[in-house]
């Protein structure tokens, strides 16, 4: 009984002079971003203006066809004062995750006036966990690439810091 005793004690005590390594550090993961893809559409001369971009529609639809999540789609209204804003794709937005990884849909973004479409597809995201100390594991994104209307974008930040890289849509 006492050996028992003992050996719990031992245990715990384990336990907590590890955990107790980890108590001040911090970890700063930037994880928020690692699997989004930005774009964003170009606004000028030439090009959309913020009264073109302000009702956006984005439809997906899985790309396995016996797949048993259907399509579904969203409707953005924006005013003009951030027509310039990015639209994203990533696991939590603008789509609800339903048991699919968001790379598995093909995606459409459209515009009413003037009527624009771009397909996006062959979207690409790898990643893998890293640790930072014996306490921190920080998930690093290692690949984005994705084709838009048939042009391959990578929108992999090549400084490794996980910063936005923005996927230009534009007029032809």
């Amino acid at each position: 009984m006492l050996r028992k005793l003992l050996t719990w004690f031992l245990l715990l005590g384990a336990t907590l002079a590890v955990s107790a390594c980890c108590v001040n550090n911090t970890c700063f993961c930037r994880d928020n971003n690692d699997d989004v893809v930005f774009f964003r559409f170009t606004l000028g001369p030439g090009q959309f203006s913020a009264a073109e971009v302000d009702t956006v529609y984005i439809q997906r639809k899985a790309l396995d066809p016996k797949s048993a999540f259907k399509g579904d789609s969203i409707r953005i209204i924006r005013t003009p004062a951030n027509a310039g804003d990015s639209l994203v794709l990533g696991p939590t937005g603008p789509f609800t995750a339903l048991g699919v990884r968001f790379t598995n849909y093909q995606y459409t973004i459209r515009l009413t006036h003037p009527v624009r479409r771009f397909v996006i597809d062959s979207l690409r995201v790898e990643g893998r966990f890293e640790s930072e100390s014996g306490c921190c594991t920080c998930y690093r994104n290692l690949r984005k690439s994705l084709r838009v209307n048939g042009v391959r974008y990578d929108a992999y930040d090549p400084t490794g810091e996980d910063k936005p890289v923005y996927i230009p849509l534009s007029k032809p």
